[in-house]
C-alpha cells in the first residue's frame, strides 16, 4: 500500500470536495490491483480520477465475443478498452488537471496531460495488438 500513501500525500492537499474519491474509492481500487499495475491518476479540487492500465488478459476484460455488465448496460472488451482511452483523453477540460500522476509499476511520476494522452495511447495500441494476435491464432 506504499504507493497509495505516496499518492495520498501528493493529492489530498489539492482536494477541497469529494475526498472519498481518493480516501475511499482510489484506496480500495489500488488495494485490489496491488502494486504492479500501472495507472494514471488525475487530481483537482473537486476530486480524483484513476485509470488502471490492466494487462490484456485481466479478469476485467471479458473473453473475445463475450459481454459483461458494465456501467448501465453491457460491454465487450473492445468497448471497455475504448472507454479507458477516451476517459483519459477527456480529462483535459475537466477539473482534474492540478496534478496528473503516472505509476509505471515501480515509481510514481508527475506528468502533463499530453504525456498522459501518449501513455494511454501506447497502452491502448499494445492491448489491441495483443487481442488482434489472439484472433489470428484462434
Amino acid at each position: 500500500m506504499k504507493i497509495y500513501e505516496q499518492l495520498k500525500a501528493l493529492s489530498l492537499p489539492i482536494i477541497e470536495h469529494y475526498h472519498d474519491d481518493l480516501i475511499k474509492h482510489d484506496r480500495n481500487y489500488l488495494r485490489e490491483l496491488g502494486d504492479k499495475i500501472p495507472f494514471l491518476h488525475f487530481t483537482g479540487d473537486t476530486g480524483t480520477f484513476l485509470e488502471a492500465m490492466l494487462p490484456y488478459d485481466h479478469d476485467s476484460y471479458p473473453a473475445e465475443g463475450k459481454e459483461i455488465p458494465y456501467i448501465f448496460s453491457t460491454a465487450n472488451r473492445w468497448h471497455i478498452l475504448d472507454g479507458k482511452r477516451d476517459c483519459v483523453k477527456h480529462m483535459r477540460p475537466l477539473n482534474r488537471q492540478a496534478l496528473i500522476l503516472h505509476y509505471d509499476g515501480r515509481k510514481l511520476n508527475k506528468i502533463t496531460q499530453d504525456k498522459a494522452d501518449g501513455i494511454i495511447t501506447e497502452y491502448y495500441n499494445a492491448i489491441r495488438a495483443k487481442w488482434h494476435g489472439q484472433r489470428k491464432a484462434a
